[in-house]
């Protein structure tokens, strides 16, 4: 029974890894053929910015919730969660204020302000969505965990495609 769990378990992580590095390889062939060299740069120069803030913003939550609910399963509850999604939103916030104010201060083009707004509203949302992936994880529902994964990644995916074929912001 256990066996079968953890060989269910590793498969579905390494399936999901896979899909999910799939999508992230496909993407970024896909915005470097689109983009060029020039908005090439602008594009890794917006995302390094955001995800730096964006993980320095984590504060180690991801592995706080994954040890304490792995340690005792009774901490899954409703106050526990509340109180990690309070905190996960109230530093998501903070940290795209930070970004925002990071990109203002520095007098970039207006085309990279606006860029770096829609990345970091981006980074929030994934930002929470990591609260769940980790309780998924520690809870050992990995089929969960993978599912939120792929949803983010598809996501991106298609934020990207809106954005650059023609349905946003034209570069």
């Amino acid at each position: 029974m256990l066996k079968n769990k953890i060989a269910k378990n590793v498969t579905l992580s390494f399936l999901g890894d896979i899909f999910v590095k799939l999508i992230g390889f496909l993407v970024v062939i896909a915005i470097a053929r689109f983009l060029g060299d020039a908005s090439l740069g602008t594009y890794s120069f917006i995302i390094t910015l955001v995800w730096i803030v964006f993980k320095i913003s984590e504060l180690g939550l991801d592995m706080i919730i994954r040890r304490d609910i792995a340690r005792e399963k009774e901490k899954a509850n409703n106050a526990f969660f509340s109180n990690i999604l309070s905190l996960r939103i109230l530093t998501a916030i903070l940290a795209f204020l930070i970004t925002i104010s990071i990109i203002y201060l520095t007098q970039q083009q207006a085309e990279i302000k606006t860029l770096t707004l829609i990345a970091a509203l981006g980074m929030v949302f994934f930002n929470i969505s990591m609260i769940f992936r980790s309780s998924f994880y520690a809870l050992q529902k990995m089929k969960y965990e993978v599912l939120v994964k792929i949803i983010s990644n598809i996501v991106f995916l298609l934020g990207a495609v809106f954005l650059f074929f023609g349905f946003g912001l034209k570069m």
